[in-house]
């Protein structure tokens, strides 16, 4: 299994909001940019989307560990499974600490193909969440 690792963002919310409003996948729209990903199809369990470069995404809660960790399951470019993982912890001035691993079961030649495109996916996921001020902004 391959893995991608994000550097950590420091957010403008505590732990607990974080979890809170990123397990709900409607909240997820607030961290994709157009420019990456379109034909987005988001409800509160399970969310699909093309992302640029790698293809149709579906993928669902299947884990929550509140103010700790939120994991989601997924399928992508056709059959290959993944894990993508938000790591929560809290700094000294108690905002959360986030980082995003993303675990692939990859064939070489995929792995060649994917790397560059999935590191700049997760830079611009965690660029959001650092730029968005919303989190008390659950969706209803």
């Amino acid at each position: 299994m391959l893995s991608f690792k994000s550097r950590t963002g420091i957010l403008s919310c505590t732990p607990e909001d974080f979890s809170e409003f990123i397990s709900d996948l409607r909240n997820l729209k607030q961290f994709m940019t157009e420019e990456y990903v379109n034909d987005l199809n988001i409800g509160k369990e399970n969310v699909s989307f093309n992302v640029s470069h790698l293809g149709n995404v579906r993928m669902w809660l299947s884990e929550k560990n509140p103010a700790r960790s939120v994991i989601f399951s997924g399928i992508a470019l056709g059959s290959s499974n993944f894990r993508l993982l938000f790591g929560i912890d809290q700094n000294e001035e108690k905002r959360a600490a986030v980082n995003v691993v993303l675990d692939a079961e990859l064939s070489p030649v995929l792995q060649m193909m994917v790397s560059g495109p999935v590191k700049k996916f997760l830079e611009i996921l965690v660029s959001e969440m650092e730029k968005f001020t919303g989190w008390n902004n659950l969706y209803q």
